[in-house]
């Protein structure tokens, strides 16, 4: 008995732009990917320094030497609290729109996120007698957070798809 089959074209099209619809794209991924998991990091450079490192890897950070205490105790203008971020600084680090600010995609799927700064290159890598103290490096907690966002995004994005199919 032979058997016939009818192509539904229109269903296959549907399918086929749904499927191509939900690929991320490099676009993608450098815009608005970028940007949801910028605004994650931003949240956890700010839980960083407000709470001195306990939040990081490697946290929480070392506290002064007693004769650097010493002398920010007689320096009562540089603030009680270290690494505490005001000003030009917070902004390199917290605001997106500063031209410090480091947020790249890199192909296939890397992302960047930091601030141009010689003392914070400095603490990140130890270097002339300053401590470890880097908000780049992740935890595995933060790592969960992009995680969480990256789910949250993706899920906006079939949504979205899906409304226009």
């Amino acid at each position: 008995m032979p058997v016939r089959i009818d192509v539904n074209e229109a269903g296959i099209e549907r399918v086929r732009t749904l499927t191509q619809g939900l690929l991320l794209t490099d676009r993608d991924k450098a815009g608005p990917l970028r940007k949801e998991l910028q605004k994650t990091h931003i949240k956890q450079v700010n839980k960083a320094f407000s709470t001195q490192g306990v939040s990081v890897q490697g946290g929480p950070w070392k506290g002064w030497s007693a004769p650097y205490a010493a002398w920010r105790a007689r320096n009562p203008s540089l603030g009680k609290k270290m690494l505490v971020l005001t000003g030009t600084m917070k902004e390199r680090f917290t605001k997106a729109t500063h031209g410090a600010f480091v947020s790249n995609f890199v192909k296939p799927f890397t992302f960047q996120f930091g601030a141009v700064d010689d003392v914070a290159f400095k603490h990140q890598n130890a270097v002339d007698r300053l401590p470890k103290r880097s908000v780049i490096d992740k935890t595995s907690k933060q790592l969960k957070e992009f995680r969480a966002t990256l789910e949250s995004y993706w899920i906006k994005r079939i949504e979205q798809v899906l409304r226009n199919v």
